[in-house]
């Protein structure tokens, strides 16, 4: 029975978007009146309006939500009901969303502490896994209530100049960016025997072979036209 009302009301919402002109897809601006409604359900209809790949990371009990927005754009409607029912929206690899629910800090210190004591304790409190650098030092006070751990440890090492960067497997590691530039590897690409395609075209007259001139008309007479360096690269590769 509340599967068949949401799909009436997810109906209405689409046609009101068709009828206003509202693009479907990642453009896509909606409309949403739920009342009491599973989280996993409104997601589901954001995802079927923009076309994008969003996932919802569920931990026992699923969470509810009750909202009314008119004529905003997916993401923030998405941002919105995650919000609401505690959830966070991050962006994975290939652009997948992933909605989860987070480990909250709550934390005063006691005057300045040193951050790798902080750094360490919102670890404990996120369940996380960190690595911090040898660099990294000095001191902080704060005063956290009930912020997403990872929100605490982007604020925390960011106020002395610090940066989080994830690593495979979902490891985290505090570093300095001045650090963190010398890391970085250039690689360079060869590009060999590749060469864009020539704006002159044979034009032979006999009655034994066909003219190539309508081909040449119908080419750019820019020949970089058809010569980009993505096409190059994946010759090189």
């Amino acid at each position: 029975m509340f599967k068949h009302v949401w799909s009436v009301a997810a109906a209405l919402v689409l046609v009101a978007s068709a009828a206003t002109g509202q693009a479907i897809g990642r453009d896509a601006r909606v409309s949403l009146r739920v009342e009491d409604r599973p989280l996993s359900d409104v997601v589901r209809y954001l995802a079927e309006q923009s076309g994008a790949n969003i996932v919802v990371l569920l931990d026992g009990v699923e969470d509810r939500v009750s909202l009314e927005l008119t004529d905003v754009a997916w993401r923030d409607a998405l941002e919105i009901a995650a919000e609401k029912a505690g959830f966070v929206v991050e962006t994975r690899t290939g652009g997948i969303l992933v909605l989860e629910k987070p480990a909250r800090v709550t934390y005063e210190t006691q005057g300045p502490t040193d951050i790798t004591r902080v750094i360490d304790l919102i670890a404990k409190l996120g369940g996380a896994n960190i690595v911090v650098a040898p660099e990294v030092e000095g001191m902080i006070s704060l005063r956290l209530n009930n912020v997403p751990w990872r929100d605490a440890l982007d604020v925390a090492v960011k106020t002395l100049g610090y940066t989080v960067v994830t690593e495979n497997r979902g490891i985290l590691r505090v570093v300095d960016p001045v650090t963190l530039q010398a890391q970085m590897v250039t690689r360079s690409y060869q590009l060999r025997y590749l060469r864009p395609k020539g704006r002159f075209r044979p034009n032979i007259k006999s009655e034994f072979v066909t003219s190539l001139a309508p081909v040449q008309q119908q080419r750019s007479a820019d020949p970089a036209a058809g010569f980009t360096v993505l096409q190059a690269l994946k010759k090189a590769l």
